[in-house]
């Protein structure tokens, strides 16, 4: 019972506990030097020019044709470090029913308000993500179309407002908000079409619970070969504009489908919002021919920037290299949690790992190794960019983050708000200072009235003005990246490792100190020493060695880096907390007024009644 309770024996256990970690994820360094005094700066600006190398081995901007590189597939640049807002609303005919706007026009005016209003100069959003099609669905859009239209005429089909001209809703939208406003705007797009190959009949405009189903070909992943009217008017429009029939190959209908989406819905839509519209987003890409999208999109407006949403895009990863200019961005699904679970966090990781906020194909060990293999070559830039030019898969994206302003639906009319605002805040300000940039999407108002269906959640608008205020943090966010220097490592690590060892019971605490100096003595010591690979001649081992000075550096940055934005954090849950105060200080204000208002009211009344009883006797 004593043994268990000695000092010894706690000692040993806290030891194992702080160094396991370590040595599961780091293999031992071949160590030439047995000191282990704290690095001089010197000592330490041997890895700055290694470090420096890997960086510009990861940088697209340091050629001297970075000109004619820069000139390329940059499109979505300007939403480097900035913030937008995305809504939804259902297409075709209904905002024109009589419980909406009927034949009135769509009003804008107070859902820029909204965008607009209510923000400290320079944080309030600098974009929207307006659908163009009926949210997700591909059956249903918000503006006329000159073959979605013309189908509409001839076959009685309801894919697009009418051709009254205060029914083009998403004109209306576009002209408005690029008169009254420096918004850009990005149109969203679902690729399933009208044929609904991703969600299935059940999904369309035009289905009734109930009804008989139209058969038609086996292209879609739900109920296969079951259509809608409206559906089958689509399919049987691309039969006559392809040849195929509903025997063909399956393959072939699916092709041909794809085919007609791009060239017959996208490049006219492209064609009449060129210039204007500033990028598009598509839903569930997978669905489509991506090629045929960026081709179309290429041709007819070759400054729009592209996303393509092929799914789960967790961790960030470019998953249409040369074709996107900046990321999806979707979260885990709502239905496995909320947006701000830990697990999501590494969305935000994907971008701070950046350089500049943009997205690699290549991992981090990649780059190791091609920096490695290259060192020996004289013109090591040239060669990085030859390989990259020669390869358009090799073109990055800026990564950027979709997140739900709900925890329980994307666009679901009463969602509630599911964020806490100081998670929210710390997030978006490290995204946007890494560089990359991030979208609410925010659910509207109501489905009645013309306003209300037109507007954003009132709620969901008050969560976003008060989480965009974030300069400070911004700052506080930057000096942690700018000021942790090779010193400044080991500074925080130790304190770090202190606050830790405070936590213990006082008998074992002085072993802790002790001991958590001397292993962060020990490490930075091995990384930083002079000689620790260079005198290591088996080529192998030591190209091993560097690679793992590389890795061990940029734990011991990210290590210092969190401990610097956990001191952010503390700051801003500080002011939040503060404001929290002020915030149920101002409701019991609000509820002492109603409740004088509430006894006036009944007095008045029982003053009445006293009065009336008097009259009467």
């Amino acid at each position: 019972y004593r043994y268990y309770l000695s000092s010894a024996f706690m000692v040993r256990t806290f030891l194992a506990a702080v160094s396991l970690p370590y040595l599961l994820s780091h293999r031992p360094l071949p160590v030439l030097s047995n000191n282990n005094e704290v690095p001089s700066d010197a000592q330490m600006s041997v890895t700055n020019n290694t470090l420096n190398l890997l960086a510009e081995a990861q940088s697209d901007t340091f050629t001297a044709d970075s000109a004619t590189w820069t000139s390329g597939k940059w499109n979505a640049a300007w939403m480097s470090g900035k913030w937008g807002v995305g809504f939804r609303f259902p297409g075709g005919r209904f905002m024109e029913e009589n419980r909406r706007c009927g034949n009135r026009t769509y009003p804008v005016e107070p859902l820029l308000d909204q965008l607009t209003s209510n923000y400290t100069a320079g944080t309030g959003p600098s974009w929207i993500i307006a659908g163009l099609s009926r949210g997700a669905a591909g059956d249903s859009y918000n503006s006329i179309h000159p073959v979605l239209t013309g189908l509409d005429d001839t076959n009685g089909t309801l894919y697009t407002p009418s051709r009254n001209g205060n029914s083009d809703h998403f004109e209306t939208i576009l002209r408005y908000v690029k008169k009254n406003s420096d918004l850009k705007v990005i149109a969203y797009l679902a690729t399933e079409g009208p044929a609904k190959t991703k969600h299935g009949y059940t999904r369309a405009y035009d289905y009734v619970e109930g009804k008989a189903y139209v058969r038609c070909p086996k292209v879609q992943r739900k109920n296969p070969g079951r259509c809608t009217a409206a559906m089958r008017v689509w399919i049987d429009a691309v039969h006559g504009w392809y040849g195929t029939t509903d025997d063909s190959d399956p393959a072939a209908i699916v092709a041909a489908l794809h085919l007609a989406f791009a060239e017959k819905i996208v490049r006219p839509y492209v064609q009449k919002f060129a210039g204007r519209v500033d990028g598009y987003w598509f839903d569930h890409a997978e669905h489509s021919d991506v090629d045929l999208l960026d081709t179309v999109i290429g041709e007819e407006d070759p400054k729009a920037a592209i996303s393509f949403n092929m799914g789960r895009n967790v961790p960030l990863a470019v998953n249409s290299p040369g074709r996107e200019d900046y990321t999806s961005g979707h979260p885990i699904p709502l239905r496995q949690g909320a947006p701000g679970r830990q697990e999501n966090e590494i969305l935000v990781t994907s971008i701070e790992g950046t350089l500049d906020g943009y997205i690699r194909k290549k991992t981090p060990d990649d780059w190791v190794h091609e920096y490695r293999r290259t060192t020996e070559d004289s013109d090591l830039a040239k060669r990085l960019e030859a390989g990259r030019r020669s390869e358009k898969k090799a073109l990055p994206s800026l990564g950027h983050l979709f997140m739900p302003s709900s925890d329980t639906s994307w666009n679901g009319i009463g969602a509630r708000v599911g964020w806490k605002d100081p998670m929210a805040r710390m997030w978006l300000g490290r995204v946007l200072e890494a560089g990359g940039t991030w979208t609410w999407n925010v659910p509207r108002r109501r489905n009645n009235g013309c306003v209300d269906s037109a507007i954003l959640d009132h709620q969901h608008v008050a969560f976003m003005q008060r989480v965009a205020d974030i300069t400070e943090l911004r700052r506080c966010i930057g000096e942690a990246k700018r000021e942790t220097s090779k010193k400044e490592h080991m500074q925080n690590l130790v304190k770090e490792g202190k606050r830790n060892c405070r936590k213990l019971p006082k008998a074992i605490r002085r072993e802790c100190h002790k001991s958590n100096k001397q292993i962060y003595k020990t490490m930075l010591a091995k990384v930083f020493t002079k000689g620790t690979c260079e005198n290591i001649s088996d080529a192998e081992d030591r190209e091993k060695c560097e690679e793992e000075k590389i890795k061990i550096h940029i734990e011991l940055t990210n290590k210092a880096y969190r401990a610097r934005l956990s001191d952010c954090a503390r700051y801003e849950q500080t002011l939040w907390n503060e404001g929290r105060d002020d915030r149920l200080s101002a409701r019991s204000e609000l509820n002492h007024m109603r409740d004088a208002r509430w006894r006036k009211y009944r007095d008045t009344k029982l003053r009445a009644r006293l009065e009336w009883r008097t009259s009467s006797n």
